[in-house]
């Protein structure tokens, strides 16, 4: 079991204004790009829409950050998994917490934790929606990740009412979406795709 939150790379990224800001983000934490990859880099993250508090290319350099370092890998890995026929499932928490909305961060890296452990296993846990108004959320996830301990499967001891969690294949590359009210399977969009493709293009090279 793996995955990622919507906006990985909001917690990490530069506050960017530009596009240059952006490449200079990136190459500070990825030095081996080239100037090709740069134009790639450009033409995959535009102007994205704004988020609150934040410079114009924010949004950017956090998707380009956030896809690089945890979204595309994840994705690679899920697809190594069941390349050598071992079972893998993959998930997307999309569950927002309105501090974190607000403040110009969607669904932020680590989201998903009180959500696995329950609010009071985590430092901070009981001040979040978790323990309020995302509290359904809990259990769902929760017992999702109980049955895979107990059956090395998420599905059998899985929360009453919640889908089939399928698992993850190179062919259709469905995963989870959790949430709050709605969580459901999906397959991996195809711009998702298409960017996570030139990640794992230039990967070894950056040492990513």
């Amino acid at each position: 079991m793996l995955g990622d939150d919507d906006d990985e790379g909001t917690a990490f990224a530069a506050n960017a204004s530009t596009p240059d800001a952006v490449i200079s983000f990136l190459t500070d934490n990825y030095p081996q790009l080239t100037p090709a990859d740069d134009t790639q880099i450009t033409q995959l993250y535009p102007l994205l829409p704004p988020l609150p508090k934040h410079a114009p290319f924010f949004p950017s350099a956090a998707a380009a950050y956030g896809e690089s370092t945890f979204t595309c890998p994840s994705n690679f890995i899920a697809a190594q998994i069941n390349r050598v026929r071992q079972p893998v499932w993959n998930y997307r928490f999309s569950v927002v917490q309105a501090n974190d909305a607000a403040g110009g961060l969607g669904v932020p890296h680590a989201s998903e934790l009180p959500a696995i452990f329950g609010p009071a296993f985590i430092p901070g846990g009981t001040s979040t929606t978790f323990a309020t108004t995302n509290a359904p959320i809990v259990p769902v996830v929760m017992n999702y990740w109980i049955s895979f301990i107990r059956s090395l499967d998420p599905n059998p001891h899985r929360f009453a009412g919640t889908p089939e969690w399928v698992q993850f294949n190179t062919t259709n590359q469905q995963r989870l979406k959790f949430v709050l009210n709605d969580t459901h399977v999906e397959e991996i969009p195809v711009d998702e795709d298409t960017r996570c493709a030139f990640w794992n293009e230039i990967g070894a090279r950056i040492e990513q």
